[in-house]
């Protein structure tokens, strides 16, 4: 996501579980449609980062289930068991101009697909500087990959060059996104120390000190058709710097539901795609605020990471809980509509398996009721002593998720229960810390 990052991952332990998914079914057209691992061939429901590319095909990348690919019609999944990936946690895609596909990961390096073939690299056979990877930027010629806590490194194919605080003008060494400008600069967002700038030889940073940035956590920045620098904050909101000025927009001057923005996405009309964490998604044309949350749009929740668009102006969102497709105009190409809807009725009754699994702290537990019924949803210890109740309420139809936060619990095994009329079962969970 944000890709999420590290601190923002660390939010999760401090949320109290909650139902990611409305009780309201979606709109009869097709200007949504979700996909979860209920009803698509993703691995898992967290995703983290996104990348579409040329052809309108995604590459979606998760926390816990590795890469997956969909074309519209089929899903690939690319994991650690099948291609050797060195982590299953993937935070940042992007394809560059030679089509080859570069995948971050937490504590697994950076990867790179050709389409047959993957190379991996991390500290043992490379000069990448930490295996805990971020964003991805590509310039002319060079991938460019931020790190937490290792810098910033650039890799033209065969050498390796690190940028750190120690021998350059970095301000700190947990980069979380960057991207290269039309002149060859490379703007870099940092975690705690403002935006930076680097043009290949003098570095300049921009902080809440000595610019108009609002906040010095810089989740994401983007170039608009113009050259001005949108920047996503933590705290601050949103910024746009043309390169003299600063216009911030934050929750007392914009329609922006909160002011933790975690990606900006811009389509071909210069409209501005808002990914706001707490908020939902936003589009700002630069006059009017929209809004889309759970309770006006198919998103399956409002706490939302990196956004792409393709060809055929399909946003495609990725959240905790799925991903979303939407279009304002209505999805056309053929095959994405081909999917099971969110609002279809499950044929009997289910209890997945919960996600990720073991977890640390929080996890998520899918279930679908193929009628109304009540639902009792519990947390049992290994002595069968009732944890937490999740949900104890009558639920229409469909399909549904439950956030579980075990931050208070001790390590061990637990198990997890949904009891509805002529329907009950049992599944093990193990909470690791």
């Amino acid at each position: 996501m944000k890709k999420v990052n590290c601190a923002v991952a660390v939010s999760f332990a401090l949320l109290s579980f909650f139902v990611m998914m409305s009780d309201c079914a979606f709109s009869q057209t097709t200007q949504w449609v979700d996909f979860y691992a209920t009803n698509s061939g993703l691995p898992n429901n967290w995703l983290e980062g996104i990348c579409v590319d040329s052809s309108a095909v995604g590459w979606l990348g998760t926390y816990g289930g590795g890469l997956a690919r969909y074309d519209g019609a089929s899903w690939t999944i690319y994991n650690s068991s099948n291609c050797g990936l060195l982590s299953n946690v993937v935070d940042g895609v992007i394809k560059d101009a030679q089509g080859d596909v570069w995948i971050s990961t937490l504590g697994g390096g950076i990867g790179k697909f050709d389409g047959t073939h993957w190379t991996f690299y991390d500290r043992s056979n490379s000069g990448l500087s930490e295996d805990t990877t971020s964003s991805l930027g590509i310039d002319s010629g060079n991938v460019w990959i931020s790190t937490y806590g290792g810098g910033v490194c650039k890799f033209d194919g065969t050498h390796w060059t690190v940028y750190n605080k120690s021998n350059s003008g970095l301000p700190s060494d947990s980069v979380i996104g960057l991207v290269a400008d039309g002149n060859g600069n490379m703007w870099m967002g940092t975690s705690g120390a403002g935006l930076v700038e680097f043009d290949g030889t003098h570095w300049t940073t921009y902080n809440t000190i000595n610019s108009g940035i609002p906040d010095n956590v810089v989740y994401h920045v983007v170039i608009d058709s113009a050259g001005n620098k949108w920047i996503g904050t933590e705290y601050g909101g949103a910024a746009k710097f043309d390169g003299t000025n600063w216009t911030v927009y934050n929750t007392s001057n914009s329609g922006l539901p909160t002011n933790n923005v975690n990606w900006i996405t811009i389509d071909s009309h210069g409209n501005k795609w808002i990914s706001d964490w707490y908020g939902g998604l936003v589009k700002y044309n630069d006059t009017t605020w929209t809004v889309y949350n759970t309770s006006n749009s198919g998103l399956p929740t409002v706490q939302l990471g990196t956004t792409s668009i393709d060809k055929y102006n399909n946003k495609w969102i990725c959240t905790t809980y799925g991903m979303a497709i939407f279009n304002e105009n209505g999805i056309t190409r053929i095959g994405l509509t081909d999917v099971k809807r969110t609002d279809e009725i499950p044929t009997s009754f289910s209890l997945s398996q919960n996600y990720p699994n073991p977890f640390n702290p929080s996890t998520t537990i899918d279930f679908a009721l193929p009628k109304s019924a009540h639902v009792l949803l519990r947390v049992y210890d290994i002595l069968g002593r009732v944890v937490e109740t999740l949900m104890d309420t009558t639920k229409p139809a469909g399909y549904y998720s439950v956030r579980f936060d075990g931050s208070g619990l001790s390590s061990g095994v637990y198990f997890y229960s949904l009891a509805t009329q002529g329907f009950n079962q049992v599944k093990k969970m193990i909470l690791v810390k």
